[in-house]
């Protein structure tokens, strides 16, 4: 729910975004004004929709699920600060694949999809089950 609408914008801006910046890909100065752009105009798009999640995530939550389900309003608020670092970093993303740099990209995409596996595992067995101690995560 807190990345549909993100997904939605950034998935409609990519398809105007990369032909755009391949095109300029050799200028620097250029790459550098279109990527400040979009990530301009994707902050523009997706802050409406952040505030509402922001604003109203309380009665989403119990309209979507039920009352039980509060203490994942302040998750979906922390979702919500995650979409808007996605967002403000997206267009970066697109640079390495315009320039031809396929491979840095996978191995940049690789570094950064395991550092988030391992602060997502950190976060859940720090956070969320602290009490299971030095239990393994996957133990019943």
């Amino acid at each position: 729910m807190g990345g549909l609408y993100i997904g939605f914008i950034l998935q409609a801006m990519g398809a105007d975004f990369f032909p755009r910046l391949s095109a300029v890909a050799r200028n620097n100065d250029e790459c550098n004004r279109l990527v400040n752009e979009q990530a301009e105009v994707g902050l523009l798009l997706a802050g409406a929709g952040v505030v509402g999640t922001l604003t109203f995530a309380p009665l989403v939550i119990e309209l979507f699920y039920s009352a039980k389900f509060e203490p994942a309003v302040e998750i979906l608020r922390w979702i919500c600060l995650g979409m808007v670092l996605r967002v403000a970093s997206w267009p970066l993303g697109y640079v390495l694949i315009a320039k031809g740099e396929g491979t840095l990209f996978f191995w940049t995409e690789l570094v950064s999809n395991s550092v988030q596996l391992a602060l997502v595992w950190a976060g859940v067995r720090l956070l969320i089950w602290p009490e299971q101690g030095s239990r393994s995560l996957f133990c019943t």
